[in-house]
Parts: structure tokens; C-alpha cells; sequence
């Protein structure tokens, strides 16, 4: 019986054996099978080649046998992943037309190859006159530009062609599918003018280095490294978008704003440079922009910005809050000679904070504001109303030789505490209007600031800032305090406003607000129960 036994199980042992062995043979066959297949998408996706030396009936897949021309590019059909690449050092006259979707993890990607200058994409000098914009992708998703310089510098209108319009690139979503992953990285983005702008109203105008815009929504972009410069209006545009990263951009001379988000949800932009918003240098150019606008928005994080000497006679604030946007967090930003000023918060709307930004002599038209709230609606609903849960806390404002004021006449549960005002010479405030009730405490005034501006401020304090070098040269290193500061310990404590999104998604860098968590400008903890120091800079004096 034991034999039999043995015998029984020995057999058992055999069968799960030889079962186990069929299987992994099975799972050995069925992964070589989907390396394989892996192997097979991967031979599938092309390079192609254009240059202009190349031939349009060459097959296009080697630098040996190139394209020629973007018409050759736009009329062609691609597979996902594959790749066109522009020869270095050319010039490409017309409109480059995306002409297929990439799918996911497999993008069409548009780039150079060789060295030397980037390619050039050229819409405006093509036959028969100047093309809206010089790269469009209409209903198309999945798409890379990278390493390219984009032109279109319009004088000659092409027939259907709003003479009033450019963009250097112009991605549109005119479906009801969402459309997605878009990335623009590495690219020189310059002289994207229109026709004429003449008679034509301001908010009409959107011509930008770089155009998203629906009505169907547009989602997963990334504009990063880029170099936009010279403007009608805008460096970077768009609407009905979401999930935005725009950053480490260079913007200069944009005839507008560096960036206008509008009608968007989740948005950061950080690291970025503009210098010359708003400017006139051509008058095919707007004149008027701040350097970060946006308007009815959610969920919106904008930090760690430059921007420097915006121009135009309205708005031109360094970093404004239009109307009807919520959740905005403007943090750790330097804005320099906004000729504006410094915060700008217009209509309806809630939730939205300025803190730990540097303001260094914004404000020099009659009319600049180191402090403006607004009821602005928009142009559809001018008379608007009052924002709700603002709060500007921690900033440094400095200023030297500019005269603007204070206006917080309007605003509901509004927060101006920590700050510091300090007039090296000029003024703060010469006009003030505060509406009765705001909550204006704990902060450091040094020169002439209006006394009604100071005496609303409770618990408020004066004398020198003593800040190491302030000067723009200096900033923002020179804004940090000297030991005997009077804004050193002398800070409230304070509840965090909250940004319901932080640590998730494109904010998954953003901290949540427990105390120690919370830094200020230059990275030096912030614990918010108190005692913190006044203005930008909560380090120990130095």
C-alpha cells in the first residue's frame, strides 16, 4: 500500500511538472511574441528627412535622400512616433500643417538633425503672401516641436488671411473630443507680427508666438526652454486648455503679455523671464500687457518669475489677476518698473493670494497702483464685483522715485498683513482709498507712505528696512534684511490659504500647508504659527 502510495505521488509530481514547464513555455512564447510585436512598432515608426537641398520625390528617409519643401511635409500622412526632422542651418518657406495624431507614449515629433543655427520655419514670405501662422495643427493631439525657430513676420496679406492675425505656431481644437499632449521645447519663436492691427479693438487682437485655443478643450502641454521675442500681443496664448506647464521661457518685447491664459484650469508657470511687456517698438505691436495675465481661470500657480520693465498706458501690472478666476496662488516673483505696478486684482474674483514676491519700483504712470482691487467684470459685465478671500501677505515692496497709490476701495474678506512698504524716495499712497473693515496689520513702513494707508494697518511698524543692497542689479539677494532690521520676528502668525490641488497632478511640487512646509523667497523655512519676520525674507538678519 505504501509502494502504491509512492508510486501515486510520483506521478502527481510528474503531471504539475510537465503543466508547469507547458506554462512557462506558453509565457516564454507569448512574451517573445509581444517583444516582437514591440520590435515591429518600433521598425514601423520613420524618420524622415527635409532640407533644402533635398527633392520632394526623393523618399525622405535618410539625410541622403531628403524632402524639400513643407508642402511635402503637411501632404503627407504619418504614423505615431515617427519623426521629421528639418536640416540645421535651413530656411523652410511656407506653413508647415500637422497632418496626423501621434497616440500615446508614441508622439509625432517635429526637430532638427546636424548641427549648427536651428532650422527655420518661415510663414510670412511664401507666394502669395503671408500664412496666418507658420506651423498649425487643427484637431491633431500627441505632437512635439522641439529645437526649431518659428517666423512670421507678415507684411504682405495672403487672401482669407485676417491681416490682423499671426502666430508663430496655432493649435486648435475645433471638435467636441478633448485634445492632448502637446510639447514645445527648445524653440526661437521671433518677429510674429501681423499685417496691421489698425481699428481693431484690443481684446480682439490674439495674435501670439504660441496659440492654443478651442472651443473643443486641449489638455497635457508643456512649453518649456523657448525663446519667444517680438510680438503683435501675446508670447504664449490660450483657451478652453488644461493641465498647462509653462516654464523656463525667455519672453522679450512681446507686444502684450508674455503669457494670457484664459477660460484654463491648471496652470503653472514658474522660472520664466519677461523683459519688456507691452513694449512699442513696432507699430504693429499692442503696446499694453502685463507680463502674466490671466482671466477666468482655476486653479493657477505662478512662481519663481522675472519680469522687468512692462510698459502700457492700462493694466501693464507685472503679474495681474484679471477677472472671475479662482484659486491663484503668485509666489516667489520678482516683478522690476511695471509701469503699472505691483498687484492688479480685478472682478468676481475668490480666492487668490500674493506672497513672498519682490517689488522693486513698480508703478510710474499717474495712475500706477502699488495696491489695486477692482470690481472690473470684463467687458461683458463691466460693472462685475467685489473679489472675495484675498490675501497679500509677505511681499517686499521698494520703492525709489515712483509715485503710485493704494487703492483697496472694494473686496470682501480681504488680508494685507507682514508686508514691507519702504520709499528710498518718491512716494506710496499719495492718493489712498481703503474700503472700512479690511484687515490691514503687521506691516513695516519706511519713508513717505500716506499716513491714512499707515494708520490702518494695526500693530503696524516703521523705519529703515535695512535690506543688504537694494537694487535692481542686486535683486534679489540685495532684499534680504541686515541684522537690527525691524522686520526681523515681528510678523504675525497666520492661517494658510488653502490651494485645494497642491502635491497633486502639475502641482505635485507644491507643498501643503502644514507649517513646516512653508518657505519664504529664498527657501528659508516659514512656520506659520509665528513669530515670522516681515516682508520677503525670513532668514536670520545677516
Amino acid at each position: 500500500m505504501r509502494t502504491l502510495k509512492i508510486q501515486n505521488l510520483i506521478i502527481v509530481l510528474m503531471l504539475l511538472i510537465t503543466a508547469s514547464c507547458k506554462k512557462a513555455a506558453v509565457n516564454q512564447d507569448n512574451d517573445r511574441d509581444s517583444l516582437q510585436k514591440q520590435q515591429a512598432v518600433t521598425e514601423l515608426n520613420t524618420k524622415y528627412y527635409v532640407s533644402a537641398a533635398g527633392n520632394d520625390a526623393n523618399n525622405g528617409t535618410s539625410t541622403s535622400t531628403p524632402w524639400k519643401t513643407l508642402n511635402k511635409v503637411s501632404t503627407s500622412t504619418f504614423g505615431a512616433g515617427d519623426q521629421i526632422l528639418f536640416r540645421s542651418g535651413d530656411t523652410f518657406v511656407g506653413q508647415l500643417q500637422v497632418s496626423s495624431s501621434g497616440s500615446s507614449g508614441s508622439p509625432i515629433i517635429f526637430d532638427k538633425y546636424g548641427t549648427g543655427a536651428k532650422p527655420i520655419i518661415d510663414g510670412a514670405n511664401a507666394a502669395g503672401g503671408a500664412y496666418g501662422a507658420a506651423v498649425i495643427a487643427t484637431n491633431k493631439q500627441y505632437i512635439e516641436f522641439r529645437n526649431l525657430e518659428i517666423t512670421n513676420n507678415r507684411t504682405v496679406n495672403r487672401s482669407g488671411v485676417d491681416k490682423a492675425t499671426a502666430y508663430g505656431i496655432l493649435i486648435s481644437n475645433t471638435s467636441a473630443t478633448a485634445k492632448q499632449y502637446f510639447r514645445f521645447t527648445g524653440l526661437t519663436i521671433r518677429n510674429i507680427y501681423a499685417v496691421s492691427i489698425a481699428g481693431v479693438a484690443f481684446n480682439a487682437i490674439s495674435s501670439s508666438g504660441i496659440r492654443i485655443d478651442g472651443p473643443g478643450l486641449t489638455q497635457d502641454i508643456r512649453v518649456d526652454n523657448c525663446l519667444i521675442t517680438r510680438t503683435t500681443r501675446f508670447g504664449v496664448s490660450s483657451s478652453n486648455t488644461m493641465d498647462l506647464v509653462i516654464s523656463n521661457n525667455q519672453m522679450t518685447e512681446t507686444g502684450g503679455s508674455g503669457i494670457q491664459p484664459k477660460q484654463a484650469e491648471n496652470i503653472l508657470m514658474e522660472n520664466n523671464t519677461f523683459d519688456y511687456p507691452g513694449s512699442n517698438i513696432d507699430p504693429r505691436m499692442t503696446a499694453r500687457g502685463s507680463a502674466v495675465w490671466i482671466a477666468d481661470c482655476k486653479d493657477v500657480v505662478l512662481q519663481k518669475n522675472i519680469s522687468r520693465h512692462v510698459r502700457g498706458p492700462q493694466d501693464s501690472y507685472g503679474y495681474h489677476i484679471d477677472h472671475d478666476n479662482t484659486n491663484i496662488l503668485y509666489q516667489y516673483n520678482i516683478s522690476q518698473d511695471a509701469e503699472g505696478g505691483f498687484v492688479e486684482i480685478l472682478g468676481l474674483n475668490k480666492n487668490v493670494t500674493y506672497r513672498f514676491n519682490i517689488s522693486i519700483n513698480d508703478g510710474n504712470r499717474a495712475d500706477a497702483k502699488t495696491l489695486w482691487l477692482s470690481t472690473y467684470g470684463g467687458s461683458d459685465n463691466p460693472g462685475g464685483g467685489p473679489s472675495d478671500r484675498v490675501y497679500i501677505y509677505n511681499n517686499t515692496v521698494y520703492v525709489n522715485g515712483k509715485t503710485p497709490n493704494i487703492d483697496l476701495s472694494t473686496g470682501t474678506n480681504v488680508h494685507v498683513f507682514n508686508n514691507i512698504f519702504h520709499v528710498a524716495s518718491g512716494s506710496i499712497g499719495q492718493t489712498t482709498n481703503i474700503k472700512p473693515g479690511t484687515d490691514i496689520s503687521n506691516n513695516l513702513f519706511f519713508g513717505d507712505v500716506n499716513t491714512t494707508f499707515v494708520s490702518s494697518s494695526t500693530s503696524s511698524y516703521t523705519g529703515d528696512a535695512k535690506f543688504t543692497s537694494p537694487t535692481a542689479a542686486d535683486a534679489p539677494l540685495g532684499f534680504r534684511l541686515l541684522a537690527g532690521s525691524p522686520a526681523l520676528n515681528r510678523g504675525k502668525g497666520f492661517s494658510v490659504p488653502t490651494f485645494p490641488k497642491a502635491g497633486t497632478g502639475i502641482f505635485s511640487g507644491i507643498p501643503t500647508n502644514a507649517p513646516s512646509l512653508n518657505v519664504d523667497y529664498f527657501g528659508n523655512a516659514v512656520n506659520i504659527s509665528g513669530p515670522v519676520n516681515i516682508g520677503a525674507y525670513n532668514g536670520a538678519g545677516l
